[in-house]
């Protein structure tokens, strides 16, 4: 068993890192907890996956969310709405980015076929 000191410092490294790391990126609290919200309720277009890659692209779908909806907010809305654009923009791409993802992936063998044939590269029909 862990010494509890050991497991508490490790703990409360990890929280400072993340809070240092999301303070670097401009990334607002709210708006990381309103993309996890999104992302949580967007679960339900997440395709079957192992638990490796699910964690990994959950994690980065929350960071993704959170920091899209802060930049959005900066750049397009003025200063008296801006944190509710930022909380709702989050939210939003948090609960989209899924469906989007899977469309993206669907999207991209068409796509990369049609380069590879306007080059002369690929199969041509």
């Amino acid at each position: 068993m862990a010494e509890p000191t050991t497991t508490t410092l490790a703990g409360v490294a990890a929280a400072a890192g993340g809070s240092a790391f999301m303070v670097a990126l401009g990334i607002d609290h709210q708006a990381l907890l309103w993309a996890l919200i999104g992302a949580t309720l967007g679960l339900t277009a997440a395709p079957q996956a192992s638990r490796l890659r699910f964690a990994c692209v959950f994690i980065c779908a929350v960071l993704a969310s959170a920091l899209l909806g802060t930049w959005f907010a900066a750049t397009m809305v003025e200063e008296p709405t801006r944190k509710l654009a930022t909380l709702g923009s989050s939210l939003i791409l948090g609960a989209l980015f899924h469906p989007l993802l899977t469309a993206a992936i669907g999207v991209v063998p068409t796509v990369v076929k049609a380069a590879l044939r306007r080059f002369g590269l690929g199969e041509q029909s």
